[in-house]
C-alpha cells in the first residue's frame, strides 16, 4: 500500500460512486476536466461531479451539461479553492466533510449494545429496509429496488442492525484492492444516543479487516465524527461539497 491515505480515501469515495451509479442504472461520465456519477431520477445517490482536473474546466461546457441536465447538483473535491474555477456556473462551497482512516491495529470495538442484532443483507425486502432507514436518515429520494443490483456486486456489502424486531441501522462497506471504505451509515432518530451507530461501524469494518483490508477509509461530517473516531478513525484530509445554487436541486 504506497498510496498515502489521503489519496486513497478520495479514490476510494469515487470508485464507489462510478460502481454504484453503472450497476444501478445511472450514469458514469467522463470528459478531460472531470467525471461524474448521477442516479437514476427519483433517486439522489450517488450525484456527485468528482476527480475535476480545474485547469481544464470550460465554464462555457460545464453550463452547457448543466442546462441540459447531464450533470448532479453537487461536487466533491480535496480542493478548498474550487469555488474560484466553478463558481461561475452557479456552484457554491456549502459543506467541507473530514475525511478518515483506520488500520487494523488501531480498531476499538465498542461495548455490544443489549437486544441490537446484525445481519448482512442477502434479500430484496432486507434491502428495502435498508434503503428506507437511508432515505430517511439522509433526507435523501431513494427508490425502492434502486438499490437490488448491489446485491450481486462481490464488492459492495450492506449491513442492518435489528432491535427488538425493528430495523433501525444501515451500514455499507465498498472493496476495492485491500481497502474498505465504509458508507451510508445511518441510525433512525429516535434510536440514537444508544452506540448502536458505532457498535454497526464497528462490526461491519471489523468483518472487512477480518475478511483481509489492511485499511479503511470514511467521510463524516463535523457533527457526526464521533462515532468513528470513537472506534479508531483518525482525520487524514477534507473533502468540500459544492452544491449548484437553485431550488430545484434542493
Amino acid at each position: 500500500m504506497n498510496e498515502s491515505p489521503e489519496a486513497i480515501i478520495l479514490e476510494h469515495h469515487f470508485e464507489t460512486y462510478r460502481t454504484i451509479a453503472r450497476a444501478c442504472g445511472g450514469t458514469h461520465g467522463s470528459g478531460p476536466a472531470y467525471e461524474w456519477a448521477l442516479a437514476p431520477s427519483g433517486n439522489t445517490y450517488p450525484n456527485f461531479i468528482f476527480n475535476e482536473k480545474a485547469e481544464a474546466v470550460d465554464i462555457g461546457v460545464l453550463k452547457k451539461q448543466i442546462a441540459a441536465k447531464e450533470l448532479p447538483p453537487f461536487w466533491i473535491s480535496p480542493d478548498p479553492n474550487l469555488e474560484a474555477v466553478i463558481g461561475p456556473a452557479g456552484f457554491r462551497l456549502i459543506r467541507v466533510w473530514q475525511g478518515l482512516a483506520m488500520r487494523p491495529e488501531e480498531l476499538v470495538r465498542p461495548a455490544s449494545v443489549p437486544g441490537l442484532e446484525y445481519l448482512k443483507v442477502q434479500s430484496e425486502e432486507q434491502l428495502d429496509a435498508w434503503t428506507e432507514i437511508a432515505g430517511r436518515v439522509f433526507n435523501t429520494p431513494i427508490e425502492k429496488g434502486y438499490f437490488y443490483p448491489l446485491l450481486r456486486l462481490p464488492e459492495v456489502e450492506l449491513f442492518l442492525g435489528r432491535k427488538e424486531g425493528e430495523f433501525v441501522g444501515t451500514a455499507m462497506n465498498f472493496y476495492r484492492g485491500d481497502t474498505v471504505s465504509q458508507h451510508m451509515s445511518a441510525t433512525l432518530p429516535a434510536c440514537r444516543r444508544q452506540g448502536i451507530g458505532q457498535w454497526m461501524l464497528a462490526l461491519a469494518v471489523g468483518a472487512a479487516f477480518e475478511a483481509g483490508a489492511r485499511l479503511a477509509v470514511c467521510s463524516a461530517t463535523p457533527e457526526g465524527i464521533s462515532p468513528w473516531q470513537k472506534i479508531g478513525y483518525k482525520v487524514y484530509s477534507k473533502l468540500y461539497i459544492y452544491w449548484l445554487v437553485g431550488k430545484e436541486n434542493i
